[in-house]
């Protein structure tokens, strides 16, 4: 899956420096920001990391509202195209990479239904063939990938927003790159995530509020639904899941998205003993502005403590934000800022191979957004262990 922060081994740092050559618009004193196209796709809504190339170093990918999709080739961040025909990509803000077909590659899957094969390994990722294949044709806001059935394969799981997003959409692999579709019903809303809740060795389906439980059979089983809070309303969220107090379970985090002007919490709810009761809500920001469309959770001090990163659209109220919330050592949050330019969804990665992780993000839409929807990293520039979160 796309959001998983995979340790990769160092190399050469004199070339990345070297291919940064574009303006620094922000250089704070934990990251520092680099632009790596100033003429992307339009409205570079979907965004990925991962190692397309083989060559065990990060690249970037990204696609524009309506195509094309490309990725950036580590470290110098050349662009190469994987296609133009990305079909109705309008109807997608959300791509995850991920060995669809088994070979030992990692392929492009778009929320819209659309994926994309990796030439590799008989090809060359750079200069061969991505074959398009479809999953199904619906409109989805979020996609993300796991072995449901653990036999083996990539199952797919898919959700739109608003009014037809009542609907959460898995699709099983099958014998031949074929798929089974099962519809869950689930209240209006987005955001969407996998992790096995229930430790029971299969992941389930987290959204806002609620998880199903996965039993195993994932086209014909119950998806028990669980509601963990009934606090936390705001149905249009980025959700992520991630160890975040200390214990051996999974908590979850939720930032509010998508309306400017009101303003809710940015909270995570800490798992109990028993995952299918209410969790209890801790509150990071009490009272930030609904565009929070991005999220990230990883340890970005090295501290050994889970931080969280967040991105604000730019339609939200000035300054907009992307800003790390570092976690000290008596639980509390201490936030720092990353950039004011603002971002529509953020990955984190180790980007440089300083094994700190880094952030790759823009914004959504290229003709309101002050600096053009320009795609940006922004390198972890941390001193030192522990560093940020207890100075």
């Amino acid at each position: 899956m796309q959001r998983t922060v995979r340790p990769l081994k160092l190399y050469s740092r004199i070339a990345l420096i070297a291919a940064l050559a574009l303006p620094c618009a922000c250089n704070t004193r934990w990251f520092h920001e680099f632009v790596i196209d100033t003429s992307p796709p339009l409205d570079p809504w979907m965004k990925a990391v991962g190692d397309l190339s083989g060559d065990g170093k990060p690249d970037l990918v990204l696609c524009g509202r309506g195509g094309p999709l490309v990725w950036y080739e580590s470290p110098t961040w050349t662009r190469r195209t994987i296609s133009t025909a990305t079909g109705s990509a309008g109807s997608s803000t959300d791509v995850t990479l991920g060995d669809v077909d088994g070979n030992g590659s990692l392929d492009v899957v778009l929320a819209n239904g659309v994926w994309f094969a990796n030439p590799r390994p008989g090809g060359d990722a750079k200069l061969g063939v991505w074959v398009r294949s479809q999953i199904d044709a619906t409109t989805a806001h979020d996609v993300v990938l796991a072995d449901l059935d653990l036999d083996g394969d990539l199952d797919v799981v898919k959700r739109n927003q608003g009014a037809t997003g009542d609907v959460i959409r898995v699709f099983r692999q099958n014998a031949g790159g074929t798929w089974t579709e099962r519809a869950i019903p689930a209240p209006a809303g987005e955001g969407l995530e996998l992790a096995d809740l229930d430790a029971d060795g299969d992941p389930d389906i987290v959204i806002s509020g609620a998880w199903y439980e996965n039993d195993g059979n994932p086209i014909g089983g119950a998806w028990t639904k669980y509601t963990y809070s009934t606090a936390y309303t705001h149905a249009k969220v980025v959700v992520q899941v991630a160890n975040i107090g200390g214990s051996s379970r999974s908590d979850i985090v939720l930032a509010p998205a998508e309306a400017s002007g009101s303003t809710y919490r940015l909270s995570w709810f800490e798992a109990p003993t028993d995952p299918r009761t209410i969790w209890p809500e801790r509150v990071l920001e009490s009272d930030i502005e609904t565009v929070v469309h991005g999220l990230a959770l990883a340890d970005f001090d090295r501290n050994g403590r889970t931080d969280v990163a967040f991105a604000e659209m730019h339609q939200g109220a000035d300054p907009d934000r992307v800003l790390v919330l570092f976690q000290r050592s008596n639980g509390t949050f201490s936030g720092a800022y990353v950039s004011s330019v603002g971002s529509h969804n953020i990955v984190a990665a180790d980007l440089d191979g300083d094994d700190k992780v880094d952030l790759f993000g823009a914004n959504w839409n290229t003709a309101s957004a002050p600096d053009g929807a320009n795609p940006r990293i922004w390198l972890n520039r941390t001193a030192s262990v522990g560093a940020a979160a207890d100075p």
